[in-house]
């Protein structure tokens, strides 16, 4: 007579795996935050101001019922600017949503380069994970994030904050191809 196993007799599989490449990327990431971190306020970009008022803008609008504003009202000393037609809007909408979760127009900036920095590692390393594994994946978020220009010019030289959040989602759109 032949007995078969009970179905509880197998090991169940293991549902979350931690993955120490990714926690190896997010460390070196944080890592690159410091100068961000060490200081309060803005950094001393060419651009940043301008992306904070227009954040701030976009929050405006939303308060008063605009999801998508095509017009500044309170720019230009309040004639107003079709700034929202020929900019880029996805970084303002983001900066907002962490407005409207808490944050101010300041520290929400901050946010958004904590953000895209800690994004752009991640998407780098899975990206190469697939592709090349997780040492190939570490290394080459770690060097994509540690570029000069991704870690200095951006966030802290120029200040423009939709191109680093584009820089940011690159990866992550090259993982999904």
């Amino acid at each position: 007579m032949t007995t078969f196993p009970a179905p509880h007799a197998t090991a169940p599989a293991p549902r979350f795996r931690l993955d120490f490449g990714l926690v190896a990327v997010i460390a070196l990431c944080l890592l690159a935050l410091w100068p961000l971190l060490r200081q309060p306020g803005l950094p001393n970009g060419e651009d940043i101001l301008y992306h904070v008022y227009r954040a701030a803008e976009m929050d405006r609008a939303w308060a008063q019922g605009t999801l998508w504003p095509r017009w500044a009202e309170s720019f230009y000393l309040g004639y107003g600017s079709p700034l929202f037609h020929y900019y880029a809007g996805g970084t303002y909408v983001v900066t907002s949503l962490l407005m409207r979760l808490g944050l101010d127009a300041l520290n929400s900036a901050r946010a958004v380069i904590a953000l895209c920095m800690v994004g752009g590692g991640v998407g780098m390393y899975l990206w190469l994970r697939g592709q090349a594994g997780w040492l190939a994946g570490v290394i080459a978020a770690v060097c994509y994030v540690y570029s000069p220009y991704f870690v200095s010019t951006e966030p802290y030289g120029r200040g423009v904050l939709p191109e680093l959040l584009a820089l940011a989602l690159f990866p992550f759109v090259l993982w999904r191809y």
